[in-house]
């Protein structure tokens, strides 16, 4: 679960510092490049708002890649909590089977 907390806190940190940078670099409110950058990390990317100065394609590139990897990190612990009880049961049927076997 710690893991699970430093990765939120890293994807929250990135999303608002690359908001307020690409509110910077492209000219916007602080408040449009938060919703910019939490829109694209989801990738809905309503396309409302889109990067138009190489320093904002660059930040699109870095909240784009990390708001993936929280996804996909955020879609297998779910998925590992549902499937922890199974596992668990399941090493605990071949610890026995190979107690029997080994006598």
């Amino acid at each position: 679960m710690a893991e699970l907390r430093w990765a939120g806190i890293a994807g929250l940190v990135v999303l608002l510092g690359g908001g307020a940078a690409f509110s910077s670099a492209e000219g916007l409110g602080t408040w449009d490049g938060r919703w910019w950058a939490f829109t694209t990390a989801t990738t809905v990317g309503y396309g409302d708002v889109s990067p138009s100065t190489v320093a904002g394609r660059v930040i699109a590139i870095v909240v784009i890649a990390v708001g993936l990897g929280i996804v996909a990190f955020l879609t297998g612990a779910i998925a590992e909590w549902f499937v922890r009880s199974d596992v668990q049961h399941a090493f605990a049927e071949m610890e026995a089977d190979g107690a029997v076997i080994l006598g």
